[in-house]
């Protein structure tokens, strides 16, 4: 390596003699100089291989720690929905037992003989509600047309609104009455415990609650007789007797039938109200448990934010010693490779 360094082609910046190239012995001093170029080249070269070999290793940490904070926050992500999910879960069996509760407390004879025309109500409610919801859209895209299609039927239902609207004030103040009436015999309970028995029977005597008189049907029954059995066969003139036993058993199964069929409807009109019950109070927890969790990150990117910029405070103030990016500047400047040829 010596003596190939010893023998290099100079060049004058002239041009090449026509014969071919000149070499010229180098001499000692150009010899050490170049070798002592060669040598801080390579050092400069182990230096540069150094330094990408730390930044190699510091993206491994910044990796690593990227991992470990995203694993965190997976971590954190997972017990917020866990914790979301169980107080979800409470929430949802609380409600239902409110209104299992509620529901034997008003009882459950007055639900069931309420339950049809509630029902009722409640779909012409909903039909409202959703004709209302066409109109307004069939508005904006054509007031003209929407107002001569709905015309009639807004002028049809007109008068089922007001009747509508009307049951339901008088259904809220019924309501309101019941309550303080309840209300007024649990306050009077420990009076009635301290009254004397005869007191206690003629209280017993007293009639209880009674249906509202805007609630009560406009027939009588003892008149109309339509809670009873159709059992009773009339002797009709031109009827055989020997046919009144197959006409009551038809009577009895055409009544079995029409009782069944209104059980199972006020059995999925009750099935329907519970479920719609039960999505109402579970979109109104899971909005609230949304609420708690957007609050609870929040506050943990609050507190990452003021971590990082302590940590950025503490690198301020830090040592040049512990400054990596002075370390590197500096590093740059004092092995930066110059040529070795004079301009």
């Amino acid at each position: 390596m010596a003596a190939a360094a010893a023998r290099c082609p100079v060049d004058t910046g002239r041009p090449a003699a026509p014969t071919g190239a000149t070499w010229i012995e180098n001499s000692p001093n150009e010899i050490a100089r170049l070798q002592a170029d060669q040598a801080r080249q390579q050092r400069v070269a182990r230096l540069c291989a150094v330094r990408a070999a730390a930044k190699q290793e510091a993206a491994a940490r910044r990796q690593k720690a990227r991992a470990a904070v995203a694993e965190q926050w997976s971590e954190i992500l997972s017990a917020e929905e866990s914790r979301w999910r169980e107080a979800q879960q409470r929430e949802v069996e609380r409600l239902r037992a409110e209104w299992l509760a509620s529901e034997s407390a008003f009882g459950r004879a007055h639900l069931d003989a309420m339950q049809g025309e509630h029902q009722y109500d409640v779909r012409l409610q909903q039909e409202r509600a959703a004709w209302t919801a066409r109109a307004h859209l069939e508005n904006g895209r054509s007031t003209d047309a929407a107002a001569a299609m709905d015309a009639a039927t807004l002028t049809r239902m007109a008068p089922r609104l007001t009747r509508l609207a009307h049951q339901s004030q008088a259904r809220e103040a019924a309501d309101v009455r019941a309550r303080q009436v309840v209300a007024a015999w649990q306050r009077a309970a420990p009076l009635r415990a301290t009254a004397p028995q005869n007191a206690l029977d003629a209280d017993a005597a007293t009639p209880g609650r009674t249906v509202p008189r805007e609630r009560r049907h406009p027939f009588s029954y003892d008149d109309s007789h339509f809670h009873r059995d159709y059992l009773v066969v009339r002797a009709e003139p031109g009827v055989p007797a020997r046919n009144a036993a197959e006409a009551a058993a038809a009577a009895a199964a055409a009544t079995a039938r029409q009782q069944a069929r209104q059980q199972a409807r006020a059995a999925a009109a009750a099935q329907r109200t519970a479920a719609r019950y039960a999505d109402a109070a579970a979109a109104d927890a899971m909005q609230r448990a949304r609420d708690q969790m957007l609050r609870d990150l929040e506050q943990i990117a609050r507190m990452d934010r003021a971590r990082r910029n302590t940590a950025t405070r503490a690198l301020a103030h830090a040592k040049p010693a512990n400054r990596p990016a002075e370390l590197e500047t500096v590093f740059e400047r004092t092995f930066h490779p110059r040529s070795s040829w004079p301009p």
